[in-house]
């Protein structure tokens, strides 16, 4: 039981009763504004009162009189306990009625049997991933190991070598039924093809009794479990194309669109994806994209439960549109438009601070890549390191990323310890509040002007009032420092059946200096014992690549990683592989990132660079170097008030001018403005690589 620490501001401010219950509704949004102009809003709904009683007879996309949700509702319903454990989706179901799947961005999921026969001493299985086309598998697991395959789908990872093969498809137009299988079985024709379905067709040879154990550690055939990316024809309003994307914006409208069987304004679901794709940069230095979305459903998936997982892995707030649509906004701080008064209440109810209680650390369980796509719990945020211990553990598997993770807990930490709890029943300008995530509450007597997050906005059965819950809320949640905010992430251990793999050590990255224009790397790692060979993976945010892993022989210590995305960072790792197939750890635990460059040999120095007063403004000139890798000259800048002895760290790039070697060339930079102004100018080739800086040369304006 809840202890309320606040003051009830205000309490049936109309002598009318109010209904308590509501039930649902349909459109009633939609019939309200068909009836009223946005400008003569009151006038119109009091006069459509009789349409929307008559109205509340079916239930919205949110169920029954809900508007409008975000994270502050939702944190309810996550719980620690799931009613469908992520375990579970990587298995392999057989049962005479077994439910389809779909999927968003990258997952690791198993899949139903579609096919299963016996032939040539081998098992022949067929396991569907997707009721849909894909962009195909990253990595392939068997039995919760990871195998590698060759061109015709043979599995050569040792101990499982020359006893399988997976023949992925992928549901592509023209897909044919699989030739292996027709050769083994007559009775499959070319109508089986499995159109527009996606996964594998294996076979798994049978083995003598003393090596079962060892080729089938679950002493069956292998449970077919890849990572694979999945659905990749989801619509992309900004280019208007269909692909593979795990942009949460974009994942949502296809589930809205094509599986709720609702409508999405294509405008505001560009401006989310665009919201999604904005970069931000992780504890480990590295950048990423704010929230994507990787997640597989089975057809009975409940709506609610998909939605809540939505709002919970991206900080989404979702509400029916005026139109009947599904709007909804990704996290992020939105200036509030609409501003709440005490006469626009019917009652309100304040509480201040958190409940006595409350929890006072937060974690999510996610998919982390980095340990086999298994369910992992976050590093704790810890809101409150004074009081007891209570801990929310909640499961957010569409979330693959520790910092994603991490910035939802210090969210629904904040929403949980908001300063105030805002909870009553308001008038007509419900209406303004539809599809505001934020609003302004003022309240002069009390002297409060607080902003809020809505956590539920609900229509109440008179059609002319609303019921809402809300948190307060600063611009400032939605921030987040990941060099000190984020939370160290659990180690992952590697857990082996036999005896220990050594860890690998002395791994390092460097960029090989080819100056083609096509950009390398190259991994090193230190020898190890003679009887291991090495496995290094790859991977890179910046050149959309997910990891890849390359297995070399013995004694080899380097690889050259070729074609490459200039200017891209990449991250990798290196492990040791004994030829049983076992392996190490992955080291070092926080991956080797280097930026690739495909022109690494810097150009000669510019000549006669030379700054003039143009009037106001500054006219820098220069000679660019006699020098094939010249490519343009960076101009730098420092501003001062007076004269003084500059320091190149006070300066700022304004500017790049492209040229050709050994041509005269020429920058205006307009109006700097009063003060001493330093200038500086580097030649670089196309990579961004700087010759000789020159300068500083000095202008004063007063």
């Amino acid at each position: 039981m809840s202890i309320r620490k606040g003051l009830l501001l205000a309490a049936l401010l109309s002598s009318t009763a109010l209904p308590v219950r509501a039930d649902p509704v349909t459109g009633f949004v939609a019939m309200a504004y068909a009836a009223s102009s946005a400008t003569a809003l009151y006038a119109g709904y009091i006069g459509s009162a009789a349409l929307a009683t008559a109205a509340i007879a079916t239930t919205n996309f949110l169920g029954q009189t809900l508007l409008a949700q975000g994270l502050a509702y939702v944190a309810g319903k996550l719980t620690s306990k799931s009613s469908n454990p992520y375990a579970s989706t990587l298995q392999n179901y057989a049962q005479p009625i077994s439910y389809m799947q779909r999927g968003y961005g990258t997952v690791r999921a198993g899949g139903v049997f579609g096919f299963t026969g016996f032939m040539d001493n081998r098992r022949h299985y067929t396991i569907l991933v997707a009721a849909h086309s894909t962009a195909g598998p990253v990595t392939q697991y068997l039995s919760d190991r990871e195998v590698e395959i060759d061109a015709e789908g043979n599995v050569t990872t040792d101990a499982m070598a020359g006893y399988g093969n997976i023949r992925p498809f992928t549901g592509q137009t023209g897909q044919g039924a699989d030739a292996v299988l027709r050769a083994a079985f007559p009775e499959i024709t070319a109508d089986f093809d499995f159109a527009q379905l996606s996964g594998a067709h294996l076979w798994a040879k049978r083995v003598k009794v003393s090596d079962l154990t060892t080729v089938y550690p679950d002493g069956d055939i292998w449970a077919y479990a890849p990572v694979w990316k999945m659905n990749d024809q989801i619509l992309d309003p900004r280019d208007g194309t269909a692909k593979w994307t795990d942009n949460l914006a974009l994942c949502f409208a296809h589930e809205i669109v094509h599986y709720l069987g609702a409508g999405v304004d294509w405008d505001e679901v560009a401006e989310e994806a665009e919201a999604c794709d904005v970069l931000v940069t992780n504890a480990e230095g590295a950048t990423q994209r704010k929230w994507t979305f990787n997640r597989s459903y089975t057809d009975d998936a409940a709506w609610d439960d998909i939605c809540a997982e939505v709002i919970a892995a991206g900080d989404c707030f979702v509400y029916e549109r005026p139109d009947g649509k599904v709007g909804f906004k990704v996290g992020r701080w939105i200036d509030p438009e609409v501003t709440l008064e005490a006469g626009d209440f019917l009652s309100l109810t304040l509480e201040a601070g958190a409940d006595l209680g409350a929890n006072s650390q937060y974690t999510i369980t996610y998919v982390e890549p980095l340990n086999s796509y298994q369910e992992t719990p976050s590093g704790v945020w810890v809101q409150d390191d004074t009081a007891k211990r209570v801990a929310s553990e909640v499961q957010v598997y569409p979330i693959n990323s520790h910092n994603q993770a991490s910035r939802i807990n210090k969210r629904r930490a904040l929403v949980e310890h908001a300063e105030w709890a805002l909870s009553g029943t308001i008038k007509l300008i419900g209406f303004e509040l539809i599809g505001q995530r934020f609003f302004r509450m003022v309240h002069p007597e009390f002297g409060l002007d607080v902003l809020f997050e809505i956590g539920k906005l609900q229509i109440n059965e008179d059609g002319m009032t609303f019921d809402i819950e809300a948190r307060s809320v600063t611009a400032s949640d939605f921030e987040f420092d990941a060099a000190t905010e984020e939370p160290e992430r659990p180690a992952y251990e590697q857990v082996q059946s036999d005896d220990s793999v050594a860890d690998q050590t002395g791994f390092s990255g460097a960029v090989l200096s080819i100056s083609n224009g096509a950009a390398a790397i190259t991994w090193s790692w230190d020898a190890a014992d003679d009887s291991l060979h090495q496995q290094v993976r790859i991977m890179s945010s910046d050149a959309g690549v997910e990891w890849q892993t390359y297995t070399f022989t013995e004694g080899q210590m380097s690889w050259v990683a070729t074609g490459l995305v200039d200017g891209a960072q990449y991250l990798a790792q290196v492990r040791n592989q004994t030829g049983a197939g076992r392996v190490g750890a992955w080291f070092p635990e926080v991956p080797v990132s280097v930026t690739a460059v495909a022109y690494t040999t810097a150009p000669g120095a510019l000549s006669g660079f030379d700054v003039v007063a143009d009037g106001s403004d500054v006219a820098l000139s220069w000679s660019a170097p006699n020098d094939a890798n010249y490519f343009a000259t960076r101009i730098w800048r420092a501003s001062y008030d007076a004269a003084t002895t500059p320091d190149f760290a006070d300066a700022s790039a304004i500017h790049v001018e492209y040229g050709t070697a050994s041509v005269t060339d020429a920058y205006t930079d307009p109006g700097p403005g009063a003060g001493a102004h330093y200038y500086w100018a580097e030649a670089i080739n196309a990579s961004g690589v700087a010759g000789p800086r020159a300068g500083p040369l000095d202008l004063i304006f007063s």
